[in-house]
């Protein structure tokens, strides 16, 4: 949510593309909720952590394509083309796996979406961040009532970290991605925010990958 106000107060989302990839994200987080659900009881958490690897290496495979694209067309501007027809269908194709990936994971949302604005829409990164924070903001709460329903997770959730926890961190995390924002925004370069995406990912996927291997040996 601050980041969606910073990017929003800059011009940086696209809101009407945001209203067309909702209609999928939305039903897809509950899917992928009731997906996790059946994994978790039937196998393990193992199974959520490798499908979790497997969609952040494939963001991170396409995110360096398009890094080296960009270092390759120094005059490329990155401008939106026209979503309707088939490139409407590939992305709200784009954003209901993006959906699923959220409510199974709990991940893969924004980086999924991040890799269909640039990929799909050639938006620079800015704008792919903004019109992917709409979205996020529409589909996560959704995704955590979802989950609170089904797993019934919520009442261990307060009895684990207390009420006040749970209405405070929330705040604070959101007054620090509107500031970390802001400051991408007016100080880091598109390039350098396309090297700190696949940095952070890449990061993530080393931990899913360790934590696959400890189970597995």
């Amino acid at each position: 949510l601050g980041s969606r106000v910073a990017h929003n107060n800059e011009g940086y989302a696209d809101r009407e593309c945001a209203e067309k990839g909702i209609i999928t994200a939305l039903p897809g987080a509950v899917i992928g909720t009731i997906i996790a659900a059946l994994l978790i009881s039937r196998f393990s958490d193992l199974s959520i952590k490798a499908a979790a690897a497997v969609i952040l290496g494939w963001v991170i495979y396409k995110s360096v394509l398009k890094l080296i694209g960009e270092m390759n067309d120094n005059g490329s501007k990155g401008e939106a083309v026209v979503l309707e027809g088939e490139l409407l269908k590939k992305y709200r194709l784009a954003c209901l796996g993006a959906g699923v990936s959220s409510g199974m994971l709990g991940i893969g949302g924004g980086t999924l979406f991040m890799t269909a604005h640039r990929s799909l829409l050639n938006f620079n990164a800015h704008k792919s961040a903004g019109t992917s924070y709409i979205l996020e903001s529409w589909m996560i709460p959704l995704a955590i009532a979802a989950h609170l329903l089904i797993d019934g997770s919520g009442s261990a959730l307060v009895d684990a970290v207390g009420l006040p926890i749970l209405l405070l961190v929330p705040a604070a995390v959101a007054g620090m991605a509107f500031v970390g924002a802001k400051f991408a925004m007016v100080k880091l370069p598109q390039r350098a925010l396309t090297i700190i995406f696949i940095v952070a990912v890449s990061a993530s996927l080393s931990r899913y990958l360790w934590d696959i291997a400890g189970q597995m040996l």
